[in-house]
């Protein structure tokens, strides 16, 4: 293998740890972010997330290993930690007391407005009608939908469901 070709290789490794490193900069923590007067009431680590984003072939994918923090006005989804030991990688928080924000245009440019995308991680809003509770495979989840009527085409509403064993904390917060 010539030695030009290792250099590129390496210059372009370099480049993508640079750019990804920059784009999850906000995504990066220390601790969960909790607000002041937001009342933490549920911690659960080690949980399996599913998580669909964009489209039916894309943005399909589980996550293993997921903190999720349920408090009195949102859940906050993020890997990593434990805390003081190693950081957090926000994965999506999900507000279900904030109205949904209005935005203009659709397709990606209205996702990423809309969704808050700029943060390095999706912040996704469902009120209680968004909510439910499921059974996959012998495993109970609670189901958020983030409504999206502006999408495009190739464009669905982000559904996000957290496969935990206190599915009743998570109704009994929303109030459904």
């Amino acid at each position: 293998m010539p030695d030009w070709y290792l250099a590129a290789l390496l210059v372009f490794v370099v480049v993508a740890v640079i750019a990804i490193r920059w784009t999850l900069r906000r995504a990066i923590v220390e601790k969960l972010p909790v607000v002041e007067g937001e009342r933490v009431l549920l911690t659960e680590t080690g949980l399996t997330v599913f998580h669909r984003m964009r489209g039916h072939y894309r943005g399909r994918g589980l996550m293993s290993g997921v903190t999720v923090m349920l408090t009195d006005k949102r859940v906050i989804l993020a890997t990593g930690g434990p805390e003081g030991v190693h950081k957090y990688l926000l994965r999506q928080i999900i507000d279900f007391t904030t109205p949904l924000p209005a935005v203009k245009g659709s397709g990606y440019g209205a996702y990423h407005a809309k969704f808050r995308l700029k943060n390095g991680y999706a912040t996704y809003f469902a009120g209680p009608k968004n909510v439910s509770v499921v059974d996959k495979d012998g495993k109970t989840g609670v189901r958020f939908e983030a409504p999206f009527p502006e999408h495009g085409a190739f464009y669905i509403n982000p559904e996000v469901i957290i496969y935990t064993s206190h599915p009743e904390e998570y109704r009994k917060a929303l109030g459904t």
